[in-house]
């Protein structure tokens, strides 16, 4: 007995890493190839438009998608990031879909606040020569990235990578297809732009929401709430001041 233990020892290690290898190179490749993905689609995008559009019409663009990357981090304020933390606690394990629910009810109460704020801001900026239907492309394209993020999220919590690539990944790829074809059909319309680019956003973070909620949905009470918000917090905050400085220059 002792030198088959040994035995297994001396064989079994090696085998049992390379197995923990494997596992962790495949789980790996599909988070880079997510993002891989993404990065890709949104720069072939971007200097697809670049080439197709006039100077005035790119601008706007890009200052609206900065925009929607900067509020989406305020509108989930790290809360992506405090769901995959608080269902891998022992003592919330059984509560996973109350701590998920939690996340999705902050995301739509900060969406109903962006909502108040952008009407108020209309007239506004109405006074310098800006529209209301690129602040109205904006929001949605804000909520539909941080339901994206969110869902990306949950997959990762849950180990389901190819998921959470599809997530990431798929979404910008979607974007990219929906929009190059409002470019092609409806040059000149930088309304229709806008809202193939921002409406893809906020289709994919919708369908994504509804999968998570089918699977998902249990009331929470407050004390987990207000549990998650206090682990969000500080997170939300680092994320909200790292894309602003990446973006204050475009801005």
């Amino acid at each position: 007995v002792e030198s088959k233990n040994r035995l297994w020892a001396a064989v079994g290690g090696p085998i049992g890493l390379w197995s923990t290898l494997r596992k962790g190179s495949a789980e790996l490749s599909w988070v880079l190839g997510g993002k891989f993905a993404s990065m890709g689609a949104n720069a072939a995008l971007m200097l697809f438009l670049a080439e197709r559009l006039d100077l005035q019409t790119y601008g706007v663009l890009v200052l609206t998608i900065s925009g929607q990357l900067l509020i989406s981090r305020l509108l989930l304020l790290g809360v992506d990031v405090g769901m995959i933390r608080l269902i891998a606690v022992p003592d919330l394990r059984s509560r996973e879909r109350e701590v998920v629910t939690a996340g999705l009810l902050f995301i739509i109460c900060t969406g109903l606040i962006l909502f108040a704020v952008a009407a108020a801001s209309v007239p506004i900026l109405a006074r310098f020569d800006i529209p209301g239907w690129i602040v109205a492309c904006v929001v949605f394209g804000s909520i539909g990235t941080a339901l994206v993020d969110y869902g990306y999220g949950f997959r990762l919590a849950h180990e389901q990578y190819p998921l959470a690539a599809l997530a990431q990944g798929g979404t910008a790829l979607f974007r990219l297809g929906i929009t190059s074809i409002a470019v092609v059909s409806f040059a000149g319309h930088p309304l229709a732009l806008l809202l193939s680019y921002h409406g893809a956003s906020l289709c994919s973070g919708l369908l994504q929401t509804l999968i998570i909620g089918n699977t998902n949905w249990r009331g929470p009470d407050k004390s987990l709430k207000q549990r998650l918000l206090r682990y969000s917090l500080w997170l939300g905050k680092a994320n909200v001041i790292v894309i602003l400085a990446l973006y204050q220059g475009t801005f």
